[in-house]
C-alpha cells in the first residue's frame, strides 16, 4: 500500500511540475522560432499589484470583414490571416475557422462573445500585457505619459509560431520601448 501512495504521490509531483515547464517550453520555441511581426496597437498603463507593471497592449484592429459571418461563432477559436503592406506592418486581411496554407502569415484568436455588426467579426487577439521590469517601471510611466498622447503609432512586436503569438516589444514612433527604457532608467 506504501508503494502505490508513493508512486502516486511522484506522478502527481511530476504532472504538476511538468505543466509550467511545458507552458514556458512552448513560449521560448515561439521566441527562438517565430516568426517576428509588427502589429499597429495602443498601449495604455496600468498596474496591476498582483501581477506587477505592464503595458495593456490593445491592437488598434480588431474587427474583420467576412462574406458569411454565421460561420464563425461567439468565443470560437479561428485563424486571422495577417498581410503585410506599404506601412511595413501586418494587417488582418481575412478569418477563416481552419489552418491557412503554408506560407501564409497567421495568428490563431477567438471571436469575441458578442458580436455588433453582422459584416464584420470581432476577434479577440491572444495577447493583452507587456510586462515592465519593476525597477524601470516608474520611468517608463513617466515617459509613456508624456510622450504618447502625441505620439504617431505604437507598434507591437510579436513573434509567430503555427498560430501562436508571444510578443516581444513595444515601439513608440518607430523607436524601441526597451532602448527607451534604457535612456530614461539613466
Amino acid at each position: 500500500m506504501k508503494i502505490v501512495s508513493f508512486a502516486v504521490f511522484t506522478l502527481a509531483v511530476v504532472v504538476q511540475w511538468a505543466v509550467p515547464f511545458s507552458s514556458i517550453f512552448e513560449q521560448e520555441k515561439i521566441l527562438r522560432e517565430g516568426e517576428v511581426v509588427r502589429i499597429p496597437c495602443r498601449a495604455p498603463d496600468p498596474y496591476d499589484p498582483l501581477r506587477g507593471r505592464y503595458l495593456a497592449v490593445s491592437p488598434s484592429e480588431n474587427e474583420v470583414a467576412v462574406e458569411n459571418p454565421n460561420v464563425f461563432k461567439p468565443k470560437q477559436r479561428v485563424y486571422a490571416v495577417l498581410e503585410l503592406r506599404d506601412d511595413n506592418l501586418q494587417h488582418l486581411q481575412r478569418l477563416t475557422p481552419t489552418i491557412p496554407s503554408s506560407g501564409e502569415c497567421y495568428i490563431q484568436v477567438n471571436t469575441a462573445p458578442y458580436q455588433r455588426n453582422r459584416d464584420k467579426v470581432k476577434i479577440e487577439w491572444p495577447f493583452s500585457r507587456y510586462y515592465l521590469n519593476e525597477k524601470s517601471a516608474p520611468s517608463a510611466d513617466e515617459w509613456l505619459r508624456e510622450n504618447t498622447r502625441n505620439s504617431k503609432f505604437v507598434t507591437a512586436e510579436v513573434r509567430l509560431l503555427k498560430g501562436r503569438a508571444v510578443i516581444t516589444d513595444l515601439s513608440v514612433d518607430q523607436k524601441s520601448f526597451r532602448d527607451i527604457i534604457k535612456e530614461t532608467a539613466r
